[in-house]
Parts: C-alpha cells; structure tokens; sequence
C-alpha cells in the first residue's frame, strides 16, 4: 500500500504542475492542500479505527492517495483547455496554453523530454546510492546517505514551492507578446536574483555546516559519525542551491525551453552519476560531493541558456 500511494502521489504532482502550466495557480495550490489533508484524515481514521501499527497507516495512506489522486484529476478535467468544452474553453483558458502539439516531431516533444528528465530523477539517485554500497563499510555509507537525504528534501521543499508558485507569473511575463527588450530585461533580473540566491544560500549553508558537530549529534543516527562532517557539509551546500535552481528552472520553462530544460536534467543525472562513479571510494562524502559539483554546473549551464536566448530573440 505505501508503494502504490507513492505512485499515486506522483499523479496529484503531475495534476498540480498541468494546472500550473494552465495558469490556474489558485485551483493547484487548493488541490494540493485538499490532497494533503485527505491524506492525514485518512490516516488518523485508520489509526483510530485500527491501531498505531504501520499496516494500518499504510492502508490509511493509500486509501487517502486514491481520493486525492481523483480529486486532483477531477479539477484537471476542467480546467484543460482542451478537452471539448469550447464554451468553458473560451472563457477561462489563456490563449498561450491552448497550442497545439500534434505536429510536433518527437525529438522536440515537451512532454516526451519533461517525462524522461522527471522519471530519471528516482534512477539517478537510486544508481549513485548503490555506488557506494560495494566497500567494506557500504552498508553505513547507504544508511547515512538515506539518513541525510530526508534532511536534504526537507532544506530543499520551501524552495520548491516558491519555484512552482512563481511558474505561473513567469510564464505570462516572458511570453512573447511582451516584447523582446521586457523579456530581456526581466531575465537579466532573474539571472542576478539567482546569483545573489546561489551566493547567500551558500553562505548560509557554510555558516550552517561549519561545525556540523552539533547536527550530527542532534540526528542521533547510529550511521553518521564524527568523522562524516564532510558528508553534512556537502549534503547543506547543495541544498542551500535550491532556491537559485528554483528561479532559473521556472525562467526556462516560462520561456519555453521546455525540452532544453529536461537536457539540462539529464546532463546533470549524468555528471552527478559519472562523479559519483569516480569517487565511490569516499562513500556518502563523494557521493555528496558530486552532487554539489553536478548542481552547480546546472546552474551555470540554465544562465547561459537563457541569457543565449535572450540575445537570438534581440537578434
């Protein structure tokens, strides 16, 4: 049950990203938090009517990911642009979100290269994470890295958020109807936001990690020992990395460089999975490591990308 409420879930993001990507801000955030809420109301009831056993979350989990999953397709449905309703269609939709992909060739598909790079995500750490399990101490560094990655989605959640809110507004400011010299503009705001986000976040996560001692100690995680310092030193610096991949990411998708974006994904799977690869040796530290160098150079790549199109749209 706890498998098939995380497939599930996967669909209610799906949902709530469409909707965004429909210019319904508003419906994806109440849609999220309806489906959260059906989710912790589900479970409360299991464990009243049952017991506190994980079974009986479990099947809570699920039955509250099957409501919400309907939930957040029935919202969905009507809000599609396209699925034969002209009147409402005419009404409601913005005429940028109702374009056609029919004559699209694959290669230059959206959702063919959004689907690879999102599905790639869960493989990529999955494969960098086996990595390291293969030396004498594998088995410690498998659970300390676990151990730091519910820490490391926590850090980065507030800056997915403000990234999938803040798509919206992108989108309609960086249309084309705006004109070449605002669009320029505002991605040349976008691009020194998240320098200055790249920079104090990563100040912060210094500052944060200097002495990671004192987090070590408050996880009190059998797997992570003093001398793991560098693993939560790294494991900080890339999260504190999300708010500016935050901004970049919605500048590209808001621009239409939909696909361009999901290469820039797979180009970091590919360089966090080969630096990993190299560093195995050093376990979760490399691992960690790797992922910071993978991120960084994400971010440099996405600037390039989009201060490029900013000069062939002047041109």
């Amino acid at each position: 049950p706890a498998a098939l409420s995380a497939v599930l879930w996967a669909q209610v993001v799906l949902c709530v990203a469409a909707l965004n990507g429909c210019h319904r801000a508003v419906a994806a955030s109440a849609v999220l938090a309806a489906c959260g809420l059906l989710q912790g109301g589900s479970m409360a009831i299991a464990v009243t009517l049952g017991d506190a056993r994980a079974s009986s979350l479990s099947w809570g989990l699920l039955c509250g990911s099957v409501g919400a999953c309907g939930v957040a397709a029935a919202v969905l449905w009507r809000a599609l642009p396209w699925r034969g309703d002209s009147s409402a269609s005419a009404t409601s939709a913005p005429p940028a979100v109702a374009v056609s992909i029919d004559r699209v060739p694959l290669w230059r598909n959206h959702i063919l290269w959004t689907s690879i790079a999102a599905a790639s995500v869960m493989p990529v750490s999955f494969f960098a994470s086996s990595l390291i399990s293969h030396g004498a101490d594998g088995v410690r560094q498998l659970a300390q890295y676990f151990a730091l990655e519910q820490i490391h989605q926590l850090l980065i959640y507030l800056p997915a958020i403000v990234g999938q809110a803040l798509l919206p507004m992108l989108s309609r400011s960086l249309s084309i109807g705006d004109g070449t010299a605002a669009r320029a503009r505002l991605i040349d705001r976008l691009s020194i936001t998240a320098v200055l986000a790249a920079l104090g976040g990563v100040l912060i996560g210094a500052a944060l990690a200097f002495e990671p001692g004192w987090f070590i100690g408050l996880l009190k995680n059998p797997a992570l020992l003093a001398q793991d310092a560098w693993a939560v030193r790294w494991m900080v610096l890339n999260a504190s990395l999300g708010a500016s991949l935050a901004v970049l990411g919605g500048a590209l998708i808001g621009s239409g460089l939909i696909v361009t974006a999901g290469v820039l994904n797979l180009i970091w799977g590919g360089v966090f999975l080969g630096l990993t690869a190299a560093w195995a040796a050093h376990g979760n530290t490399g691992l960690q490591a790797a992922r910071v160098v993978a991120s960084l150079l994400l971010l440099v790549m996405a600037m390039a990308v989009l201060r490029r199109s900013t000069r062939s749209a002047a041109a």
